[in-house]
């Protein structure tokens, strides 16, 4: 069913139906997103802390990774799998170890070193971030 907007003139109340202009394929409207959202999608500084994040994230899961495999570990007594467990960040392959690996970071971030809340909420939303643009490639 085709929407309507209610336009005022001169005090009267008048209906007018929206058409389309060009009949697009879904293709079509999926690439016009795509182009407006690179465009249009997040500030120049937002995607550049977001990076940054991102990256950090993946380097203190490869560091623990390399601690727990310098251990001897490959199944500490925390029952995670240490090969598994350094996947979890994986471009467009997240596992099940993934919201724990994201959890570890956090704690690290925010109780060891001491950052607060503001880093905690960029932290999770590079991780959404990255977590939805992945998920659709």
């Amino acid at each position: 069913m085709p929407k309507v907007k209610s336009h005022h003139a001169g005090g009267k109340k008048t209906k007018k139906k929206v058409t389309l202009v060009v009949k697009p394929t879904v293709q079509d409207l999926q690439n016009i997103k795509k182009a407006n959202h690179d465009e249009h999608g997040q500030p120049k500084t937002t995607k550049k802390n977001y990076k940054g994040y991102i990256k950090r994230g993946k380097e203190f899961l490869a560091l623990l990774v390399e601690r727990r495999k310098a251990e001897g570990d490959s199944m500490d007594s925390d029952g995670l799998d240490t090969e598994i467990l350094g996947k979890a960040f994986d471009d467009n392959q997240p596992n099940k170890y993934s919201v724990i690996a994201l959890e570890l970071y956090l704690t690290e971030k925010c109780f060891n070193e001491g950052h607060g809340r503001s880093t905690a909420n960029g932290i999770h939303s590079a991780w959404a971030a990255y977590c939805d643009v992945t998920s659709h490639q």
